[in-house]
């Protein structure tokens, strides 16, 4: 027996939505460079993954976090929201706030940005200091 044989799809996600001509990329999901990590928060059922894109009509580029929220039972997946941050790397939370970490940006550019899990808006940004 084929292992791909027992793999069944439930659900699939677009980024950007299936009508909106763009593509979107993540560090999560290439395979040779990635680092495949990403954030679940059991809690909220939310999966949180970095993305950069194209959007065809409209703002052009974008970059930030996905967040997809995912039905425990069902399995059914959604994009909720994409959490804009430039050069975005790494996701995580504690409590009801999710971070999400820049690799690097212009000084004066946040590192760092808190949004509210519940809401998904923005709370803070944190720049990182010269020395």
């Amino acid at each position: 027996m084929n292992p791909d044989d027992s793999i069944e799809q439930i659900s699939t996600v677009y980024i950007p939505s299936r009508n909106v001509e763009g593509y979107a990329t993540s560090p999560v999901l290439e395979p040779r460079t990635g680092h495949r990590a990403f954030t679940l928060d059991t809690r909220h059922h939310y999966m949180l993954i970095p993305v950069t894109g194209y959007l065809a009509r409209s703002e052009g580029q974008f970059s930030g976090v996905a967040v997809i929220s995912y039905d425990p039972t069902s399995g059914k997946l959604g994009l909720k929201a994409i959490l804009e941050h430039e050069n975005v790397l790494r996701t995580l939370y504690i409590g009801d706030v999710i971070y999400t970490v820049a690799s690097q940006n212009p000084p004066g550019m946040p590192m760092v940005k808190a949004f509210d899990a519940e809401t998904l808006k923005l709370i803070n940004q944190y720049a990182a200091v010269s020395s």
